[in-house]
């Protein structure tokens, strides 16, 4: 019943979906996304970046032409864990949006793919909070023992936002993805197929995604690594209906607001409807 499917939407999005921020909103990239893959040959990485840019497509988000500044990175390494040491010691800031249970699954856990967004307040019409800060787009790259890892964060800002219009409905303020990081362990990630992967790797790269995603009861992709006995090598009707309903309700909703359009959405578009 459409009772039932807005029922199971929610959960999936308990499931799945990062929490909140601290600005009761879900986050999403509210820019073009420029991504940078590293640490495969340049066909792969074709591959990769093809995929993310089709799942791109299909949800309405938009990314940027060749030759762009990036803010995604996506890097192959075989000592992911080592590498988000680094990080957090020359940035400790790095993780300062991230629950202190998904700051220990990045940091300790034996991860196939971890990840981690760097999310800026702005105006609901996209302009930077006034009265703080400002920090250029910065990637750190370490290359120890030919491994190859990094990060991306976008311009951090705090204070105030310029905005004197009024509303019952919508807030002044969104919360956008500036920046994404997803590095990929392929000690722990061998033996799935370059397409499952690549599925993976669009879905936690394009909206923001628990560490580590919990189980669903409906099929997904993110259930990749962690059920062997029912892997989805590629994005499923949950999946893109998850996709497709955060970047089609509007970004300056509180959550609880947002959490009900997109279980509407989803349940709509499981239905065919």
């Amino acid at each position: 019943t459409p009772e039932e499917l807005r029922s199971a939407a929610k959960t999936f999005m308990t499931s799945v979906a990062a929490a909140p921020g601290g600005a009761d909103q879900f986050a999403r990239w509210n820019q073009k996304v420029c991504p940078s893959i590293m640490g495969v040959a340049e066909a792969q990485a074709a591959k990769i970046e093809a995929r993310l840019r089709e799942v791109a497509t299909e949800s309405g988000i938009k990314l940027a032409e060749a030759g762009c500044k990036p803010n995604l990175l996506i890097s192959f390494t075989t000592d992911a864990r080592a590498i988000v040491r680094q990080v957090v010691a020359k940035r400790p800031y790095t993780l300062r949006g991230m629950t202190g249970e998904e700051r220990r699954a990045l940091i300790e856990e034996e991860l196939p793919v971890r990840w981690w967004y760097d999310l800026k307040p702005e105006s609901k019409y996209g302009q930077a909070v006034t009265g703080g800060e400002h920090a250029a787009l910065s990637m750190a790259f370490s290359m120890e023992k030919g491994q190859t890892g990094g990060m991306a964060s976008s311009e951090n800002s705090s204070g105030y936002i310029d905005d004197y219009s009024s509303s019952l409905i919508g807030t002044k303020a969104r919360l956008s993805i500036g920046g994404a990081t997803v590095l990929i362990d392929m000690t722990y990630a061998k033996g799935q197929s370059l397409d499952a992967l690549s599925s993976y790797i669009a879905m936690v790269s394009l909206a923001p995604m628990r560490l580590p995603p919990k189980q669903p009861t409906v099929p997904s992709i993110t259930n990749l690594f962690v059920a062997k006995d029912t892997t989805q090598p590629d994005l499923t009707a949950w999946d893109r209906a998850w996709l497709t309903a955060l970047y089609s309700v509007p970004a300056n909703r509180n959550a609880s607001v947002q959490r009900a359009a997109m279980a509407g959405k989803m349940a709509d578009r499981i239905a065919g409807r």
